[in-house]
């Protein structure tokens, strides 16, 4: 049998774990790690409305369930939906502003700034002929 640790944090909150190689396998696999929902990075950082861009990160839960992408206070129209990638679109109305991700539980990101920008048009040519 291994050694014993205890632990005790500022919550009176005791628990003892063993340094026995299998019962710290069994420890890991039985913990479910659960990351903050976070945005690592956000791809392109602007663009014009109906833009797509791709969110990486971390947390955002498997399922998009009640969760979404906020861009400026305006939903984002999810296209596709992981834990740690989301791909959205820019909706109508949408401003410079930043994106935070909410996720099932509630939990919002981090926010990170994209700038919407005027979408190029092409020039329109005309041509006048005058016939007399």
């Amino acid at each position: 049998m291994g050694n014993t640790i205890v632990y005790q944090d500022v919550l009176e909150y005791e628990e003892t774990l063993t340094t026995n190689p299998i019962d710290v396998m069994q420890l890991v696999l039985e913990y479910e790690w659960k990351l903050a929902c976070s945005i690592a990075s956000v791809d392109p950082t602007s663009g014009p409305i109906g833009q797509t861009i791709t969110i990486g990160g971390a947390g955002f839960e498997a399922i998009q369930g009640g969760g979404g992408v906020a861009i400026n206070g305006t939903a984002a129209t999810i296209v596709s939906w992981s834990d740690t990638e989301i791909v959205a679109t820019v909706a109508a109305g949408t401003t410079t502003g930043n994106v935070v991700v909410t996720n099932d539980s509630g939990e919002a990101s981090n926010p990170v700034l994209f700038t919407v920008t005027v979408a190029e048009l092409g020039r329109a040519r005309s041509f006048v002929v005058i016939c007399g």
